[in-house]
């Protein structure tokens, strides 16, 4: 039987996602979100600017400038010749909320650290988040999946924790 369990083994099994992980709410969350250097004329901080991506099929990409936790529909090479392109959208999911300042270098291990889809447990473990970040903390973080700890009213919004 080809299972979830089968494909590969596991690795860090035993560690779990944190009790009394927190979801804030986008307020609260502010404070954690990158900002630009240059202030409104209110005095609030503002956005950061655009991030340029390259997005498309290999060859054939186009330019696009993507706003901070701006969604993007995108067409995937699913579809069979001739027929509609299946259409995904890239949205952010969670925003992880950190102590330590901006992260100076990241490593995402997902596969194979997560918890199989037939766990019981929530929150279920997306895959393990290592970084060393501005105040000179090497920290490992457990990613919960967003949707294990997503309130029920801000699907369209993303975690932030």
């Amino acid at each position: 039987m080809d299972s979830d369990a089968n494909r590969r083994p596991k690795v860090y099994k035993d560690i779990l996602v944190k009790f009394g992980w927190e979801v804030l709410n986008k307020s609260d969350a502010a404070t954690y979100l990158p900002t630009d250097v240059v202030t409104t004329e209110e005095g609030n901080l503002k956005p950061p600017p655009p991030v340029t991506c390259l997005l498309g099929p290999f060859g054939e990409q186009t330019e696009t400038k993507i706003e901070m936790l701006q969604s993007h529909k995108m067409a995937t090479e699913r579809g069979s010749k001739g027929k509609e392109p299946d259409l995904g959208e890239m949205k952010c999911e969670m925003v992880l909320c950190v102590e330590g300042g901006p992260a100076h270098e990241l490593k995402w291990c997902p596969l194979p650290s997560h918890d199989d889809f037939s766990v019981n447990r929530r929150p279920r473990k997306l895959g393990l988040l290592s970084g060393i970040f501005e105040d000179g903390s090497l920290s490992i973080y457990v990613v919960p999946y967003p949707t294990d700890v997503a309130p029920e009213d801000g699907a369209s919004q993303p975690v932030y924790g």
